[in-house]
């Protein structure tokens, strides 16, 4: 499984990968999370959820 300080990438920000990445985070894993529209096209709720990953 993923150790504290490993990197991982999560593909997609919809509701699963926001949870996913938001637990590896608070398990003290570091996230790069990926989606294939712009940051713009986002809702608000999904860009506020990708600013408490930083």
């Amino acid at each position: 499984m993923f150790r504290k300080g490993d990197k991982v990438v999560v593909i997609g920000v919809g509701r699963s990968g926001l949870a996913t990445a938001e637990v590896l985070r608070s398990r003290g894993i570091r996230v790069t999370a990926y989606d294939d529209k712009p940051l713009q096209l986002l809702s608000g709720q999904t860009r506020d959820a990708l600013a408490r990953l930083r």
